[in-house]
């Protein structure tokens, strides 16, 4: 069973989708700095920056790698809820046929036994 409702999961894939827009945003800026900077920082002090830029986008990376791990896993369990509740669903159905069935048998068993 599910431990959340459909709509937890859907929030927060959107919540993590936003996350991932805007990480993605930084690593453009990121690797935007990191092209500029030769043009006007070409000491040691530049290489230093240079090597901390390209620190920061491998780990900005990392972190998008695992938003995007993490929404591939909140949509299996949407699938998962989804294909869940419409079982579910065809079980109650089920179900009420079968009472159904019994209920339109029962006048012919009362009037079997008497």
């Amino acid at each position: 069973m599910l431990k959340y409702s459909q709509g937890f999961y859907k929030g927060k894939i959107t919540e993590l989708e936003g996350y991932a827009s805007v990480l993605t945003e930084h690593i453009e800026t990121l690797k935007n700095y990191k092209s500029q900077l030769p043009e006007f920082w070409d000491d040691e002090n530049g290489l230093s920056t240079a090597r901390a830029l390209e620190s920061a986008i491998v780990g900005t990376n990392h972190a998008l790698t695992q938003i995007k791990m993490q929404l591939a896993q909140y949509g299996r369990l949407v699938d998962e809820y989804e294909g869940a509740s419409q079982d579910v669903q065809q079980k109650i159905e089920n179900a009420l046929s079968a009472l159904d069935s019994l209920a339109s048998l029962a006048p012919a068993v009362a009037g079997a036994a008497l």
